[in-house]
């Protein structure tokens, strides 16, 4: 798989990634998603999204490509700035009795999360026509203009195997045994 390929291939997991996070939004707003359960990521950077747009697609910041993905972001942070607002009324402010039940959302807060919600996705499809522009003008540029992006893909690689071997460091330093027969355990 070229460069080119493999990028093309992480723009298309990121829609597909922002898809799922969507019909995760649409379950908050309609108070059906377990929020004790279900871990939510506030962060805009942390979402997988966001950390695609962020360090993969910002990459091709050149003449061709700029305005559409400064007009991405500017979509994404509006997208979160609803979600957000669906956040507050659906989670923060409807904490639970004292007992430790849920209670349902009222029929405001379904109301209030249901215009973000719909305001979402009106954002949502002009990003996703963002994202095919953007997958247009990636088509065509050569390969050789992907060669930051092979060099970016390679320094993630590396920079993942350094942590794994600092993990297992981390992890055999835990266990190492000392003592004249093994009897103390340092960490």
């Amino acid at each position: 798989m070229t460069n080119k390929d493999t990028y093309l291939h992480h723009l298309h997991q990121a829609r597909v990634e922002h898809t799922r996070w969507v019909g995760m939004v649409k379950l908050l707003s309609a108070g059906l998603l377990d929020t004790n359960k279900q871990d939510i990521e506030l962060n805009i950077s942390d979402i997988d999204f966001g950390k695609w747009l962020e360090q993969e697609a910002m990459l091709f910041r050149d003449s061709s490509c700029v305005d559409t993905l400064y007009e991405i972001e500017a979509l994404w942070k509006s997208i979160h700035n609803h979600f957000m607002q669906i956040y507050d009324v659906c989670v923060s402010k409807n904490k639970s009795s004292i007992f430790g039940r849920k209670k349902p959302l009222s029929d405001g807060a379904i109301k209030i999360s249901a215009v973000h919600y719909q305001e979402i996705i009106t954002l949502s499809d002009k990003m996703k026509q963002k994202l095919r522009l953007l997958e247009k003008q990636l088509n065509a540029k050569g390969e050789d203009e992907f060669e930051t992006f092979g060099n970016y893909l390679v320094a993630q690689e590396y920079e993942m195997n350094l942590k794994i071997v600092e993990k297992t460091k981390k992890e055999k330093s835990k266990t190492s045994v000392s003592g004249a027969r093994g009897a103390y355990v340092t960490e």
